[in-house]
């Protein structure tokens, strides 16, 4: 009997104890709606607790060890460094949080120019700190730069890479880029023997346009000689090559071709011309095979190697004469 009048005078314990068992089956019963707004608004608590945990953190004075960049200022002044100084230094900085935040994302960088032999890293890197932050040590605190007279010169630029066809086409000329030149700065010792400035490399296997590319100039010193360009402009143009064979006559230049004979009078040659030229170059009577009348006078092999002409206007390459050298006779030397 103790123990039933106990539970009637505890019904709030017990509620409580059913509870337990019986939430999930009421959250199963609550409305998506709420469900949703309920999920909303514990991600907000979670939030604005974090946020107030990172402001208060904020507050406090830390210590933090950073590597620090510099920054080469090397393309003003009579000087120029023939070495370049250490690409970063060791730091230690003590403050705020928030101005310790403000000087990390501000990406901060050490200035190293030629004005002075040496650059006191502690005063440069001290300016640059916010309020509220102060330099406890840095490594190296000072740089002892290298330096010497510097020289401006103009010098080619040559591009460093391939621009090839598929087997059917060929480059109507050879790549050409604009400028042809760059200025370039620095110290003497370094560019006086550059003889001509790279690209970067570009390789192009199969063109049969029109190319036109900005091609960036490749920075191979590292920063120690300064161009006055960035980028040059990259032409070519391919088109459409055909292969054609046909027997082309020899022709005595230079004096009375009767007073000789060759053997043979007209010759085969295999050629490569553009698609819309074909038809021309196997009919126009100006692709033939002169020889000069001076050529045989001098000769004592009693052979002569033709030379070719080609028709005007027409792209005519790849030219392979058969037989490449010719026999004469009856030849009278004029007195």
């Amino acid at each position: 009997m103790a123990s039933s009048d106990s539970d009637t005078q505890n019904p709030v314990f017990w509620e409580r104890l059913r509870s337990l068992f019986t939430r999930n089956e009421e959250e199963k019963e609550r409305p998506e709606g709420e469900k949703r707004r309920r999920a909303i608004a514990v991600v907000v608590c979670f939030l604005i607790s974090a946020v107030l945990w990172f402001t208060f953190t904020l507050q406090d004075t830390h210590t933090v060890s950073m590597t620090i960049p510099t920054t080469v200022q090397n393309s003003q002044g009579a000087q120029a460094l023939t070495t370049l100084p250490p690409e970063a230094v060791s730091a230690e900085v003590e403050g705020a949080g928030t101005a310790l935040l403000r000087f990390y994302w501000g990406e901060p960088r050490v200035p190293v120019g030629v004005e002075s032999e040496q650059v006191n890293v502690e005063n440069r890197l001290q300016a640059k700190l916010p309020g509220g932050a102060r330099l406890k040590s840095v490594s190296p605190t000072v740089m002892s730069l290298r330096r010497e007279a510097r020289l401006v010169r103009t010098v080619p630029v040559r591009l460093r890479g391939t621009v090839g066809t598929p087997a059917t086409h060929d480059l109507m000329h050879p790549p050409r880029i604009q400028p042809d030149s760059v200025r370039i700065s620095g110290a003497r010792s370094l560019v006086q023997d550059i003889e001509a400035w790279p690209t970067e490399r570009i390789r192009i296997k199969n063109l049969t346009d029109s190319l036109h590319r900005r091609v960036a100039l490749s920075d191979t010193l590292g920063g120690l000689v300064t161009r006055f360009t960035e980028s040059v402009a990259l032409r070519a143009q391919a088109r459409q090559f055909t292969e054609g064979i046909r027997s082309i006559d020899v022709r005595v230049t230079g004096g009375p071709e009767s007073s000789v004979t060759l053997d043979p009078s007209s010759i085969r040659v295999r050629y490569r011309t553009l698609v819309e030229d074909f038809q021309q170059a196997q009919s126009t009577d100006q692709f033939y095979a002169p020889v000069s009348y001076g050529q045989i006078r001098a000769d004592t092999s009693g052979r002569v190697d033709p030379r070719l002409h080609t028709p005007p206007g027409l792209e005519i390459r790849d030219v392979e004469m058969y037989p490449s050298a010719l026999r004469y006779y009856n030849f009278v030397a004029d007195s």
